[in-house]
């Protein structure tokens, strides 16, 4: 596999002659052979993501799983709903919310609205939305304010996405919640819920130091 991450200088030499491609062939091959066994790493950001973001787009072009997905996107869809949201995200939920009196609730497509998870320690009450989007190397090369606020409010800040989701789940525990008894059956008062509206991403370029 690291043999595979092995940069061939003559090739990059040829395709990345003219202009700035933002470091396209390094996060392509992020590593130099210096001998059987020994490498340099360009980049350890650059590794990283060739190891995730990355090796799944390798997996894609070099295994014939493209028979079933006619293009990467709809086959990081389906890694993205059915391993990172329905496995990974939910695994994390159910081992940092252990307690006995907890109440974890995973969306299961039948309540309209709902959280990918939702989660009441008594009046405490956490909103979880995972969005497993890219942050396109285009924008992030661009240097350009607009752009960057453009991309960011396509992936999290529309009516269907991220904020616009906080939003409805917000209004829709004023008069109700997402449990089978309502708050006032379980005697929690509504004035003392304090809710954490909680967005997770999972490409570190939405960082912010």
């Amino acid at each position: 596999m690291l043999e595979s991450f092995v940069l061939d200088y003559t090739k990059y030499a040829n395709e990345y002659s003219n202009g700035e491609r933002n470091f396209s062939g390094l996060k392509e091959s992020p590593l130099f052979r210096i001998n059987d066994g020994e490498y340099l790493v360009f980049n350890w950001n650059f590794l990283s993501n060739k190891l995730y973001n990355g090796l799944l787009f390798d997996f894609y072009l070099r295994s014939t799983i493209s028979q079933e997905f006619p293009t990467f996107l709809a086959f990081k869809k389906y890694i993205s709903e059915s391993v990172i949201e329905k496995f990974i995200f939910r695994k994390l939920i159910e081992q940092s919310f252990r307690k006995k009196q907890t109440k974890v609730i995973f969306d299961n497509l039948v309540i309209s609205g709902m959280p990918d998870a939702y989660v009441r320690d008594n009046k405490y009450i956490f909103l979880f939305e995972i969005k497993d989007a890219f942050f396109s190397s285009s924008t992030m090369s661009s240097l350009s304010y607009s752009k960057i606020k453009e991309t960011i409010d396509q992936k999290y800040n529309t009516e269907k996405k991220g904020t616009g989701q906080i939003v409805k789940q917000l209004k829709h525990l004023i008069n109700s919640s997402y449990e089978e008894n309502s708050f006032e059956k379980m005697n929690i008062k509504r004035r003392n819920i304090v809710v954490y509206p909680i967005i997770i991403y999972t490409d570190s370029l939405f960082n912010l130091p």
